[in-house]
């Protein structure tokens, strides 16, 4: 963790030096301008200008710094439509130029000190600069403000009325809902307390029937003995036993039930402020579908039903990415062209519909289509070109699509096509103890189903003893529990199976996939299994023993294991015992991953370590660059740098490469004309090739792919996994 974050701020550092440079370009080629702008246009100072606020755009958008490059944005459009002609770099817009540049200087000034570029400031230089030009000298001379900052003089704030919304750090509430579900462990510490007074009571209960019988005998020899009187006391002291354990008893049952009655109040309290509607988490999607549609020549329209349903936030924050990913999903795979469905007897329109329902403890948002339905035919040919087990079964062939790498699409876009979109879904819902879901119906459309927990501070689990640890296994996951006998077991392809409904469902031990010792697992007696609930294959999980399903509070865990596989947290039982809280399915995945795969494949001769793949990176933006090289030498492949198209294109010529990742707009030769050269070279038309570019248009991509390349990522949506998993498809 304290690696990425140095990583982080080294990156940022990178930044504010391009910053300072750009900022040099700028204001010398933007003081060009303004003095003879004929001279600076054909002398290409305008075009320099265009290139350094194009760099730094890329650059902060990869780097998650958003108002630099939103305000870089403008700055390259204003100065494009004045190469064009469109626009007239009079006096006002000089203004409006030169304040931005102001304003990026002080951004970088402020990520030289170790500080966030301040995004107000920078905002409001978008303002200024996407003013009407008439607007602009009409605006207010900002006010000083401090640490390098401009302010703009504002209207005091209204006092808030007597019973309106108060404001606290999202922190806070987090802390307040913590606590409140921490009663819930005091809750079952108070309970267990009371059961063991009940205990108490009835073991004292049988020690007086016994005293009871000895006593007759001890009685009959007092007048020999003179032990009356001891038998006396010990009567005496034995009914002020049961009398103190009886009122122990009362005492624990009322006090448990005050707990269990201010613990529902407190915490339930304290989830309704927690709780927001669903409505929010869909703000964007209507965007979201108009601008895929426009994109793609299509007619859509988003209903979203449920929106009053409501949900912890940390939930709704969490459903967000795979929200908009479904829906552009819906849109560009699920959505048929309007000639296409008014030939299928459709409207031309279609359908994406947004739906959140509650269910028990659990809420369902199912995002459904009235498109195409899946091509379950192509999809069973790309799952068996990667080596996967294909399923017969229709509704398992769909669960496919939430596989790392696969997708059906002939090439890879900015909304789609590079096969880690549902994979990021799943784990996303996953995260937050859920479960997703594929159905999908020829000619009809496709419905995702995500059921996620309406709170996280606490779940259900399933508590099962694997080898020597008891776990927690949250009953979202859990389809039902059974029991195996040795001879209903059988054999699929080297691993025991179970047969389930007509499907043979991998019998894997859970102590097995969490790496834990434990006994055979074909044992004389019956196995109990805890069936998963799977997207895909499905998996029974053996376990030793079921203890009980019961309400628990969800806490992080440490960094040290923040990267176990399928695991949500832990949990403190009565008593202080940890146990860790796991997500079934993820689990299973891993136990088929690593667990009894068949017989071992005979060994074959050592001929050293394989050969790095090497990767030919082509980026003229030196953030951008030690970004990407960062992250593809952190993933093991060898990396040649080449600062522009002609370099990489001599490279190319000396040096050989497994795939090509390059930018777009550079100098002497871009990234389209190197894909063009590369196709055109009877030695290179193989060559993989990614062009990672700040040119996101429809038509950008189009160019893009029609001369050749295999993938085409837009660094304002930078995302490492997903560079990474399409480098690893096309490889």
């Amino acid at each position: 963790m304290r690696a990425d974050v140095d990583q982080q701020r080294l990156l940022l550092d990178l930044l504010a030096g391009e910053l300072e440079e750009a900022v040099a370009v700028l204001e010398r080629d933007l003081l060009a301008l303004e003095n003879d702008p004929a001279r600076a246009t054909e002398s290409g100072r305008l075009q320099e200008a265009i290139r350094a606020a194009h760099s730094i755009k890329g650059a902060a958008g990869m780097l998650g710094v958003s108002a630099v490059a939103t305000l870089c944005h403008h700055l390259e459009d204003i100065l494009s439509d004045a190469a064009a002609g469109r626009v007239q770099l009079d006096p006002q817009r000089f203004a409006g130029l030169f304040a931005a540049v102001d304003s990026l200087r002080d951004a970088g000034r402020q990520l030289t000190t170790g500080g966030d570029a301040d995004p107000e400031r920078l905002s409001s230089a978008v303002r200024r600069l996407t003013a009407p030009a008439a607007a602009v000298s009409t605006r207010p001379p900002p006010a000083s403000g401090h640490a390098g900052q401009t302010t703009w003089p504002t209207a005091p704030a209204a006092p808030e009325p007597a019973g309106a919304s108060v404001r606290l750090p999202a922190a806070r509430l987090d802390a307040l809902v913590a606590e409140a579900a921490e009663l819930v462990t005091v809750r079952s510490e108070v309970e267990a307390l009371a059961r063991e007074i009940d205990r108490a009571l009835e073991a004292a209960a049988r020690h007086r029937g016994q005293w009871a019988r000895l006593r007759g005998r001890l009685l009959a020899g007092a007048s020999q003995d003179g032990s009356s009187r001891v038998v006396g006391d010990v009567d005496a002291a034995m009914r002020e036993v049961h009398r103190l354990l009886e009122h122990l008893r009362r005492a624990g049952g009322s006090a448990a039930h005050s707990v269990e009655r201010a613990t529902a109040s407190v915490q339930d309290a304290a989830l309704a402020a927690a709780m927001l509607p669903f409505g929010p988490a869909c703000e964007g999607l209507h965007r979201t579908v108009r601008d895929v549609a426009g994109a793609t020549g299509k007619e859509a329209r988003l209903v979203v039903d449920g929106g009053d349903v409501e949900v912890d936030r940390r939930v709704l924050a969490t459903l967000r990415d795979p929200l908009a990913h479904l829906v552009r999903n819906a849109v560009d795979h699920g959505i048929e062209p309007p000639d296409e469905r008014e030939r299928a007897a459709k409207t031309r329109t279609g359908a994406v519909t947004v739906t959140a329902v509650v269910r028990g403890a659990t809420v369902e948002v199912t995002v459904a289509d009235d498109g195409a339905g899946l091509d379950l035919t192509r999809l069973r040919e790309v799952a068996a070109a990667r080596g996967l087990e294909v399923p017969d079964d229709d509704s398992a062939v769909s669960g496919l699509v939430f596989e790392s790498g696969l997708s059906t699409a002939r090439s890879a876009t900015e909304y789609s096509g590079r096969g880690v979109g549902m994979d990021i879904v799943r784990r996303a819902v996953e995260s937050v103890g859920g479960t997703v879901t594929m159905h999908s119906q020829a000619g009809a459309g496709t419905r995702v189903v995500m059921t996620v927990p309406l709170t996280l501070s606490t779940v259900r689990v399933l508590l099962v003893a694997a080898g020597s640890e008891l776990v927690g296994l949250v009953t979202t996951g859990v389809d039902r529990v059974i029991d195996v006998a040795a001879r209903d077991l059988r054999w699929v392809e080297g691993r025991p199976a179970v047969h389930l409904e007509g499907r043979h469902a991998a019998l894997i031990a859970l102590a097995d996939a969490l790496e834990l010792s434990h006994g055979p697992l074909t044992a004389d007696g019956p196995v109990r299994a805890v069936v998963v609930r799977s997207t895909s294959e499905t998996v029974a999980l053996a376990v030793d023993t079921v203890v009980d399903e019961r309400e628990v509070l969800v806490k992080p865990l440490s960094a040290r294991l923040e990267g176990l596989p399928g695991a949500l947290g832990y949990t403190v039982l009565a008593g202080g015992r940890p146990v860790l809280v796991l997500h079934p399915e993820a689990v299973g995945r891993r136990g088929l991953l690593h667990v009894g795969e068949g017989p071992a494949p005979a060994a074959v001769p050592a001929t050293g370590p394989p050969a790095r793949r090497r990767v030919l990176l082509v980026e003229d933006t030196p953030t951008t660059r030690a970004l990407e090289r960062g992250v593809l030498e952190a993933a093991g492949y060898e990396v040649l740098v080449a600062c522009d198209g002609a370099e990489a294109w001599q490279l190319l010529q000396e040096e050989p490469a497994d795939i090509v990742v390059s930018d777009v707009d550079m100098p002497r030769m871009d990234g389209v004309a190197l894909c063009r050269a590369i196709r055109a070279a009877s030695r290179l038309q193989e060559l993989p090739v990614v062009l990672v570019t700040s040119l996101g248009s429809d038509q950008d991509r189009r160019r893009g792919l029609e001369v050749g390349a295999d993938a085409y990522l837009v660094k304002s949506g930078f995302d490492q996994q997903r560079f990474l998993q399409t480098i690893e498809r096309l490889l």
